[in-house]
């Protein structure tokens, strides 16, 4: 019955259709995204955190000053 709405091409080998559907390796790919989608999010925040930081920095013009502001970014 279900056939008669909906083509055999649009659904899942388990509602006999022709489209191959594995729910484990689904998960997999689910939370890979999930974990990649909060990564990026992280290092969105990060980046735009040392955006501000050297906005807000006024860089030094001389060899002394500037050694001691990489030391300092480095830690």
């Amino acid at each position: 019955e279900l056939h008669s709405y909906i083509d055999i091409s649009q659904l899942t080998d388990d509602l006999g259709g022709s489209i191959a559907y594995d729910h484990d390796s689904w998960i997999q790919q689910r939370t890979a995204v999930e974990r990649f989608s909060a990564n990026t999010k992280e290092i969105s925040i990060t980046l735009q955190d040392a955006i501000i930081q050297w906005q807000s920095s006024t860089l030094p013009n001389d060899v002394e000053t500037t050694t001691i502001l990489l030391e300092e970014h480095s830690k």
